[in-house]
């Protein structure tokens, strides 16, 4: 299946009628490894954006490592579990017991 690529006149131009894939939406490692890439990999980054499989790779990227950081996390709760949090009270006690404290400084 071949496309057919169409094209519109602006000026003395043609430009190509080009709409991009619908991009899914991309988590928190998926951008992070999208920074890296622009940054350090750009033609690798330039590559995948003109073909189209960006979106996909980042996609992946980021299902990937989301599951190792939730397998990471809890593995490293398993080892070692957490002490128990001391509550802090109420803060309307701690209201109350600051503006119970009399004031001397007036007298």
């Amino acid at each position: 299946m071949s496309a057919q690529l169409t094209y519109h006149r602006e000026g003395d131009y043609m430009i190509p009628n080009l709409i991009a894939p619908e991009a899914g939406s991309i988590g928190t490692w998926g951008r992070r490894r999208r920074e890296y890439l622009e940054k350090h990999r750009n033609g690798i980054y330039t590559g995948m954006l003109l073909s189209g499989k960006l979106d996909a790779y980042l996609a992946e990227i980021d299902r990937q490592a989301d599951e190792m950081f939730r397998r990471l996390t809890r593995q490293m709760a398993a080892d070692s579990p957490a002490s128990p949090i001391p509550i802090p009270a109420p803060k309307a006690a701690i209201m109350y017991q600051i503006h119970s404290i009399p004031d001397t400084s007036l007298f």
